[in-house]
């Protein structure tokens, strides 16, 4: 391959230059399907809106703002159906729900019932153990700490109370 049969990457077109025989051709296009179309309609209804007030007055223009009202208000109560079937299916739905959940719910209960009962019993079998530890435990230092107390006494003085609490202040 030759270097002229392939395309110069390095000189690229500008952004700002443009095609002038397309830009020509899409604002002719642009104003006949665009800009044109919307003035027409534009007049044609105002020249209407005139004509019908030479011709009948205020009441064909009431007449007309009464049909116009209407045809505005035709969407919003199609949308205003759908809101009501989609609320009366989901009113439907729910009550059919209320009526065959309670049994499953009942199934439920229960076994949350045992859970909670498994877990009581199981917490109350480790309070009732640590709790006859500490009570050991408890026990075990007053008995050292009454046997200190008496081989104490007994170097100080042998006629002293032995009972705890009951020493000197």
């Amino acid at each position: 391959m030759d270097t002229q049969s392939q395309p110069d990457f390095r000189q690229r077109p500008s952004l700002q230059a443009r095609n002038l025989k397309t830009a020509a051709r899409f604002k002719r296009e642009a104003w006949w399907q665009i800009t044109f179309p919307v003035i027409a309609a534009a007049f044609l209804l105002i020249g209407g809106m005139v004509a019908l007030f030479y011709l009948t007055g205020a009441s064909g223009i009431s007449t007309i703002a009464d049909y116009s009202v209407i045809l505005l208000s035709i969407p919003a109560l199609i949308i205003g159906l759908v809101v009501l079937v989609v609320t009366i299916v989901l009113i439907g739905l729910v009550m059919l729900l209320i009526q065959r959940i309670p049994p499953y719910t009942f199934v439920v209960q229960g076994y949350f019932e045992k859970i909670h009962n498994g877990v009581v019993g199981f917490i109350g079998k480790i309070t009732g153990a640590l709790i006859s530890i500490l009570s050991i435990i408890s026990g075990i230092s007053l008995f050292l700490k009454q046997q200190a107390g008496t081989s104490n006494n007994n170097n100080e003085s042998a006629s002293g109370p032995t009972e705890p609490g009951a020493g000197p202040d």
